[in-house]
């Protein structure tokens, strides 16, 4: 709406190749490594909140954040950091399966790298706070546009999660043996 991008529209099979080898190996790697094992062994030391938190900040740590630099930098960090978090919630969600989570993660790595070379042309002097700093090869994570996504994702989670463990929904009712209190 504002002219920061432009409709590029042109996939090939070299350019999808591509975006499907970083749907399965970032996210089937990184969800293995960060929500699998470290999670699983923060959560052995610590109390589950915190070790949910620890691997998400160690997840964004991980990640060159620190090649923006500044204050872009910092909101690249806030943004991979709600996304660990996003993304162990749905594990947790999800009865401890990382399937879910492998493809959440794999989808928006690939699908982000198949808009952004095939689809959509982000023009350089797109403002780095609307949608994340990268200056034409931008990340999303470090923008308010991204900061809402995932702030959006979580909210959704967080009211699935609350609806579910209701006795009159979800999980909690279909574990009940039918019988009448």
């Amino acid at each position: 709406l504002s002219g920061q991008a432009g409709w590029r529209g042109s996939l090939n099979p070299a350019l999808l190749a591509n975006g499907l080898a970083l749907l399965l190996g970032v996210g089937f790697a990184e969800e293995l490594v960060f929500r699998g094992w470290l999670w699983g062994e923060l959560a052995l030391l610590l109390p589950a909140r915190a070790a949910l938190g620890l691997q998400a900040l160690l997840f964004a740590l991980v990640h060159p954040w620190y090649r923006s630099g500044g204050a872009s930098g910092l909101a690249l960090l806030g943004g991979l950091t709600l996304l660990g978090l996003a993304l162990a919630q749905l594990r947790r969600r999800q009865g401890g399966s990382l399937w879910g989570a492998i493809g959440l993660h794999g989808g928006l790595v690939g699908g982000w790298f198949v808009v952004q070379h095939g689809l959509l042309q982000i023009v350089a002097t797109a403002p780095a706070w609307l949608v994340g700093p990268g200056q034409g090869d931008v990340n999303p994570l470090g923008g308010l546009l991204g900061w809402l996504a995932l702030g959006l994702l979580l909210l959704v989670q967080r009211t699935a999660w609350a609806r579910a463990r209701r006795p009159s929904t979800g999980a909690c009712n279909a574990s009940s043996s039918g019988a009448t209190p």
